[in-house]
């Protein structure tokens, strides 16, 4: 199991999560049924969040990442990169810094 950032903007929260590197306990994490992943550090770190966030009736709460010039609707995680270069699989920590969220 590797570490992952859970981002919970309802409850202003960042905290570290353990995580199996499968799609089921993102979802469960993130609380949706679709995932989309976004590459967020040039070492290979990736951000899963609810593809349908934005799409709601009444979307938020609302995150930003410093570096990326919009919001992200509900929970996310940031995942480490992987070692055989499929996420989802066997994840490492992740590197990039919570001082960007």
């Amino acid at each position: 199991m590797a570490l992952a950032i859970l981002i919970a903007p309802a409850a202003r929260a960042i905290t570290g999560k353990q995580y199996d590197g499968k799609l089921e306990t993102a979802r469960t994490l993130i609380g949706c049924r679709w995932v989309e992943s976004q590459r967020v550090s040039n070492r290979g770190d990736m951000l899963f969040f609810d593809e349908e966030g934005l799409l709601k009736a009444r979307p938020g709460p609302f995150f930003v990442l410093l570096d990326r010039p919009y919001p992200y609707a509900g929970r996310a995680l940031i995942v480490g990169p992987e070692e055989e270069g499929i996420y989802l699989t066997t994840q490492l920590d992740p590197t990039i810094s919570i001082d960007l969220v």
